[in-house]
């Protein structure tokens, strides 16, 4: 296993951000083909856990696939790195957020709403 890998497993925490842990499956499995139980033991986490969430979710993405495709219980399926739509949202989810980008021009004239005039009230709890 390639050294900064092993450190970043090493180092993982109990929490973790879920892009964060989608990134390093498809790092584990971009090294070599690897197997739900593989990849929970490497990350330290319940395999239907796994499987339910982040694979499932990088499946549909397509930043991951299965070794065989044809035969979704292969006895010894894996998960491989996929070229599905995965690098497009990967491209849209980098973008830098509202507050660094750059602001639209103003407009010729800005909106902007009168002061609230003092309305009259009427008088309550006054009986006559």
């Amino acid at each position: 296993m390639p050294a900064p890998l092993s450190a970043e497993l090493r180092a993982l925490d109990r929490r973790v951000l879920p892009h964060d842990l989608e990134n390093l499956i498809v790092r584990l499995c971009a090294w070599k083909p690897q197997s739900l139980r593989e990849i929970s033991r490497y990350l330290r986490r319940d395999d239907i856990y796994l499987q339910n969430t982040a694979l499932k979710r990088l499946l549909a993405d397509g930043r991951l696939e299965f070794l065989h495709p044809e035969q979704p219980n292969h006895p010894r399926q894996a998960y491989v790195p996929g070229k599905g739509k995965g690098a497009r949202r990967r491209a849209r989810t980098m973008r830098p957020p509202s507050r660094l980008r750059a602001a639209s021009p103003p407009s010729a004239a800005p909106s902007v709403s009168p002061p609230p005039s003092e309305m009259e009230m009427p008088e309550i709890g006054v009986n006559d």
